[in-house]
C-alpha cells in the first residue's frame, strides 16, 4: 500500500467561505483530494482512519484513499484536529475536492460548518464580469510563474512534451501554482523527468543546480568493498537416509511342494489390500513384482487444490531359500540346563518386499505385510 502526504491549505477568511470560527480559532485547513498521477480524476473514501474531533500529529494516516490503481493512505502534515468530515466513508470525489475540515490544537470547532462552494455567490460572476472587460493578455508570456499563481486542475496541464510521469509532490506544486505549461519546466532528472527542485527553481524560489549524475551500478567501488572473512565450516552431520522399502521372511513349510508360491502370494497380497482398505483390490504384476493400488494414501496437489492418488507401491517376492535350525526335543529338559539332543531342520523361506515413497510411515503398508502373514500361514482362509 502507498502513503502520501500532501499540503493543506491554509484559509483565514472565514466569512468568505461560508464557515464560522470563534476567536481563539486563527486558521482553518481545508483537506482536499489529491491527485495521485497526471490521469487521476475522482477517488474514493475507503476508509477515515480518525473520527470528528480527534487529534492527530504529524505523519499519522487521515484516511485511506482508493483509486482505480492503488490504495493509498494519506498522510498529516503537521499536527491538528479533525475538525469535520465532508466525504464519508466509502463517498467519491474530484480530484482537489473538499474531503474535511481541520484545525488546529485549541481552535474551538463546534461551529465550523461546510463552506459554499465555488459559483454559488454572485461574486464570481461579477469577477468573471471584470475579466471580460479588461485587455486581453499579450500573446507572449513570462519564462517563469511568480509563487502568487492561482491553482489549477490537472485536466489544464499540457503534457505533450512530458517524457516521464510527475511525482505527486511535484503535481502539486504545479497544480498550486497555476503551471499549465509543463514544457517550460527545465527537467534535470533522469531521462528528463521534472523533480521538485526545477519547479521551485522554475518559479524563481530557488537556485537552479543540475541533478547528479545517475550511476549505472548501485554497488560501490571495489577497493571499497569489504568481505567478509570465511567462518569454519561445521561439520556437516550425517543424515541416515530414510529407507524407502519393508521386508518380510515368512514361513512356507507347510505349502504344498507343488503349490506355484508367486501365484498363491499375489493371492494373499490381494485379500491382505482388501482387508486394510475396504475396497476392491486391485494388483497387477508379471509374477514376481506387483504394483499395488489403492493402499498409499492419497496426496494434495496445490495446484488443483485436490487429492490426487499416490503412486502405487511395489510389492516384490523374492526366490525361495532353505535355511538350517536346530530344534531340541525336550524344551523343558534344554532349559533345566539337561542334556538334550538336538536335531537339524531345513526350513523353506521366502522373502517379500514392499517399496515406496512413504511406505515406512504408512501403517496401512505395516497392516498390508501383517494380514499377508496371516493368509500365507493359513491358506485354508484363501477362497
Amino acid at each position: 500500500m502507498h502513503r502520501v502526504a500532501f499540503q493543506i491549505t491554509k484559509v483565514t477568511k472565514t466569512c468568505t467561505l461560508g464557515f464560522h470560527t470563534s476567536a481563539t480559532n486563527a486558521a482553518i485547513s481545508r483537506l482536499n483530494l489529491p491527485a495521485m498521477s497526471p490521469t487521476m480524476t475522482e477517488g474514493t473514501i475507503h476508509k477515515w482512519k480518525l473520527k470528528e474531533g480527534d487529534s492527530f500529529a504529524a505523519g499519522d494516516i487521515l484516511l485511506e484513499l482508493e483509486t482505480d490503481k492503488a490504495q493509498i493512505d494519506v498522510e498529516a502534515p503537521e499536527d491538528g484536529i479533525l475538525a469535520k468530515i465532508i466525504l464519508p466513508d466509502g463517498g467519491k470525489g474530484s480530484v482537489n475536492s473538499l474531503i474535511a475540515l481541520l484545525a488546529e490544537e485549541g481552535d474551538d470547532i463546534s461551529s465550523v460548518e461546510i463552506p459554499a462552494e465555488e459559483g454559488s455567490s454572485s461574486e464570481p460572476a461579477a469577477e468573471e464580469k471584470k475579466e471580460a472587460a479588461a485587455p486581453a493578455e499579450p500573446a507572449t508570456a513570462p519564462a517563469t510563474q511568480s509563487p502568487g499563481g492561482q491553482s489549477i486542475s490537472h485536466h489544464d496541464l499540457d503534457t505533450s512534451q512530458l517524457k516521464k510521469p510527475l511525482s505527486p509532490a511535484v503535481l502539486s506544486l504545479v497544480l498550486k501554482y497555476g503551471i499549465k505549461d509543463l514544457g517550460s519546466i527545465q527537467a534535470s532528472g533522469n531521462g528528463g523527468r521534472i523533480l521538485k527542485g526545477d519547479v521551485l527553481a522554475h518559479l524563481n524560489l530557488i537556485k537552479p543546480k543540475p541533478a547528479p549524475k545517475p550511476t549505472l551500478s548501485i554497488a560501490p567501488p571495489r577497493d571499497q568493498i569489504v568481505f567478509a572473512k570465511s567462518a569454519k565450516k561445521d561439520e556437516k552431520k550425517k543424515v541416515e537416509a530414510v529407507p524407502t522399502f519393508m521386508t518380510k521372511e515368512i514361513k512356507i513349510d507347510h505349502l504344498e511342494r507343488n503349490l506355484n508360491v508367486m501365484e498363491f502370494i499375489a493371492k494373499a497380497a490381494k485379500y491382505a489390500v482388501q482387508d486394510v482398505t475396504n475396497k476392491k483390490p486391485s494388483i497387477i504384476g508379471d509374477g514376481k513384482q506387483f504394483r499395488v493400488f489403492n493402499l498409499a494414501e492419497p496426496s494434495y496437489d496445490f495446484i488443483t487444490d485436490s487429492y490426487q492418488a499416490s503412486k502405487p507401491y511395489v510389492l516384490s517376492i523374492g526366490q525361495e531359500r532353505k535355511s538350517k535350525v536346530q530344534e531340541v526335543d525336550d524344551l523343558i529338559g534344554y532349559l533345566a540346563g539337561e542334556v538334550t539332543e538336538k536335531k537339524n531342520k531345513v526350513e523353506r523361506l521366502v522373502q517379500i518386499r514392499l517399496d515406496g515413497d512413504k511406505v515406512m510411515r504408512d501403517e496401512k503398508a505395516k497392516k498390508f505385510l501383517h494380514r499377508m502373514d496371516h493368509y500365507i500361514r493359513n491358506p485354508n482362509e484363501l477362497q
